[in-house]
């Protein structure tokens, strides 16, 4: 049954409520935790609940202008990776929290953060359905415009007993004839305004929903003209004339020179804040779990870096401690950290990497370390396992039963019998696949390559991806079961078992579709 998401964006948890789109009666879900599975866990519940409308809590003060929560509920928001397919609306939540608060008081004595977030994001859901009830879209018809004061048509019969001397019909006619061109030109230029205003509000609007990053470098001296022009140029804004009226009608005269990391998804109003301030801002870089060394590198770029410095950065790093294990001439698949990075206009290539670096290295406690001696493997070994756990599952749950059927069949000399490790052998050899299916795995595991561990025994050379701390958690303390085997059902499970026999009919019970 598809359904309705709403979520209350706070500063460390999202409340997330749904309702049936045939019985929509809102009810609080869950509360999801601002951590680096974010992403990952919210794409989930929009795939297990088949969400086709998603409503997002709009936080604005008591004069209905956005505020500091408000950009943060449009970055979180641009960070969710929402599919195509689902509409996405705003929905104001004035004092949801508060009215949750107070539900929650009568209730009980003791509550939850987690609890008023959720309740909250019930309310928003709940105004957002009464409010679609009372103005279907289906029922909105456009009205039709009339105009007062049009001459009469040819058919249209005028009666007039007293006839008046034909000097002074010329004379009413002319006057007649000057209020019809005036009646006229007043509807142009009414229509020409509305017009021109529509196309202002539109022109200052972001530019796009998820955004582009560039550096803008503003030099004393430079007028504004000059300044919306590099916007425009840049891709950050949508138009220069927008900006340049914007800045005039607000009376705004102290643009500040400096070096600006902006980015286009943020309004013309943000963007002429940050330059009168001459605050030169950093910006939060999104380095999600599961990505590939290519697509980190293509998020970089979105973010105003350019590829020639970061594969010389990419170089330059290797030097680093935690890299020391790593044999020459290997890439660094694996090793850039997950997490949300600030990046300011001075941040070098090099000083990003090098940071996503020193995050890894802050991680690997004593436990972790003695975890992966106690395993017999090096580190270099322990993130490529860590890889494939990731990619193979991403719920930490069950990360250490996956981290032991891969141990021991390392240990024992059997093939790991990954197909994600031979999906991504294919996709490094160039190896044209389709959605990710059977019938990709299928060209997978049957492409040779030194990543098809269905036909090689051991490790691939590299890891395949980035990782969650939970993946070398799991690598450093597996779980202490005889699994062997496990498959990943059309349901979403993981199903382990012990002998071939076992794993060949929970494949035939499990995998009708996807597997």
């Amino acid at each position: 049954m598809a359904s309705y998401l709403s979520l209350d964006v706070g500063e460390k948890r999202i409340g997330v409520a749904i309702a049936d789109v045939s019985a929509p009666f809102p009810a609080p879900l869950v509360t999801l935790e601002a951590s680096d599975s974010l992403v990952t866990e919210f794409a989930e519940l929009l795939k297990k609940h088949k969400v086709e409308t998603l409503v997002i809590g709009y936080p604005r003060n008591q004069k209905g202008e956005p505020t500091a929560q408000t950009e943060r509920v449009e970055y979180i928001a641009s960070l969710l990776q929402i599919p195509k397919n689902i509409s996405v609306y705003w929905q104001d939540e004035s004092l949801t929290s508060v009215k949750a608060e107070a539900e929650l008081s009568k209730r009980k004595k003791h509550f939850t953060k987690k609890e008023v977030d959720s309740l909250a994001a019930t309310y928003i859901l709940e105004d957002f359905l009464q409010s679609t009830e009372r103005i279907p879209r289906a029922e909105s018809e456009p009205m039709e415009a009339s105009v007062d004061g049009v001459l009469p048509s040819d058919d249209t019969k005028i009666e007039n007993q007293d006839a008046e001397p034909t000097t002074q019909k010329t004379k009413h006619s002319f006057k007649k004839s000057l209020a019809t061109v005036a009646a006229i030109l007043g509807a142009a230029i009414l229509v020409g305004l509305i017009l021109a205003i529509g196309w202002y509000k539109t022109s200052i609007t972001p530019r796009t929903k998820d955004g582009e990053y560039a550096v803008l470098s503003v030099k004393n001296g430079t007028g504004t003209s000059q300044i919306a022009r590099d916007l425009e140029e840049q891709k950050i804004i949508k138009s220069a004339t927008a900006f340049v009226l914007y800045v005039r009608l607000h009376r705004i005269t102290n643009l500040q020179a400096g070096d600006y990391r902006l980015s286009s998804a943020q309004s013309v109003q943000e963007i002429a804040k940050i330059l009168s301030k001459g605050r030169v801002t950093n910006v939060n870089v999104l380095i999600s779990p599961g990505l590939r060394l290519d697509q980190i590198e293509a998020k970089l770029i979105q973010a105003g870096y350019i590829k020639t410095d970061l594969d010389a950065a990419l170089e330059k790093i290797r030097s680093h401690p935690l890299l020391k294990d790593l044999p020459a001439g290997t890439k660094l698949e694996g090793y850039l950290f997950p997490d949300t990075y600030q990046v300011g206009p001075d941040t070098s290539a090099e000083q990003l990497l090098r940071l996503m670096l020193d995050n890894f290295q802050k991680k690997l406690s004593p436990e972790i370390l003695s975890g992966i001696a106690a395993q017999k493997l090096t580190l270099n070994q322990a993130v490529i396992l860590a890889s494939i756990i990731q990619k193979e599952a991403s719920k930490p749950s069950v990360q250490p039963t996956i981290a032991q059927v891969f141990i021991k069949r390392y240990t024992e000399g059997i093939s790991l019998g990954s197909d994600v490790t031979a999906l991504y052998g294919a996709y490094n050899d160039g190896i044209v696949l389709p959605e990710q299916s059977a019938q990709a795995g299928a060209i997978a595991v049957n492409h040779d390559s030194a990543y098809n561990t269905r036909k090689r025994i051991g490790l691939p050379p590299t890891a395949i991806s980035n990782f969650n701390l939970t993946a070398l958690q799991a690598v450093a303390q597996p779980s202490n079961t005889d699994y062997l085997y496990f498959v990943a059902g059309d349901d979403g499970q993981i199903y382990f078992s012990k002998t071939a026999a076992e794993h060949d009919a929970l494949v035939q019970q499990h995998c009708k579709d996807n597997c």
